[in-house]
């Protein structure tokens, strides 16, 4: 997944579980669509223990992280 800290512009790239790491950690993250609408990443586990990082849901469906190319 590639990333941009807007506080301070960096930007990077992280495998699924060090984004789930981060976010689980306290780490806040969200997919921004290109309206500018935010949906916020939260940390999960399937019942077979893969960890992976999901949006918050909301009504808004272009700030899905399955819309997002590199993660369909």
């Amino acid at each position: 997944m590639n990333w941009l800290d807007e506080a301070d512009q960096k930007s990077g790239t992280s495998s699924r579980e060090e984004m789930y790491n981060f976010v689980k950690d306290g780490g806040e993250a969200y997919v921004k669509d290109a309206a500018g609408n935010k949906a916020k990443l939260i940390a999960r586990t399937t019942d077979t223990g893969t960890k992976y990082v999901k949006t918050v849901a909301d009504d808004v469906k272009s700030d899905n992280l399955l819309k997002i190319k590199e993660c369909s």
